[in-house]
């Protein structure tokens, strides 16, 4: 398996409140983020915090290739903190942690995840960088996609792991 740690960075003219309530309707992410192709809910989870929701988001990156996963919210305090479980052809984990800054919110995502298939290992073991790459520009998408949802202003949109990644992993 290969693996991967990632941080993203956006900050959106907007109140955490609303930054919030758009992260956590999946079912609107395909609207406004291209790389997101389809998410069917297949378990509503904990009515109040969510917690149990289980969704199958299917993606299809810039670069043209797709995977799907499904994924299981597994701690929620909001408007400040979201993550949850990757299962599929990615396992791992995805952190939302949402703060006020002077200017609206500030949203940081952590993705740390193992691929499970045969040609992403292959991929990951000649074109590391242009997996790295692929990924910066899905969520560069996602901040400039959902900060036209909100009609807010995308104050800032980057990649913020270059130092932060692990780079002691298999890469199979």
């Amino acid at each position: 398996m290969a693996h991967f740690r990632f941080v993203t960075l956006w900050e959106i003219a907007a109140p955490r409140e609303a930054v919030w309530d758009a992260l956590v309707d999946y079912e609107q992410w395909p609207t406004w983020w291209p790389s997101v192709k389809e998410i069917t809910e297949l378990e509503a989870g904990d009515p109040v915090a969510g917690i149990g929701q289980k969704s199958l988001f299917r993606w299809k990156t810039p670069l043209g290739y797709g995977f799907d996963f499904e994924t299981s919210t597994l701690e929620a305090t909001p408007p400040l903190l979201l993550v949850a479980k990757a299962e599929g052809q990615i396992i791992g984990e995805g952190r939302w942690e949402l703060t006020t800054t002077e200017r609206g919110t500030e949203v940081v995502y952590f993705w740390t995840v193992e691929t499970t298939q045969r040609w992403m290992d292959w991929m990951a073991s000649v074109m590391r960088p242009l997996m790295e790459w692929n990924h910066a520009a899905t969520m560069r998408q996602g901040g400039k996609g959902l900060a036209k949802f909100m009609n807010s202003p995308l104050l800032r949109n980057e990649d913020i792991d270059s130092n932060l990644r692990d780079r002691n992993t298999s890469l199979v």
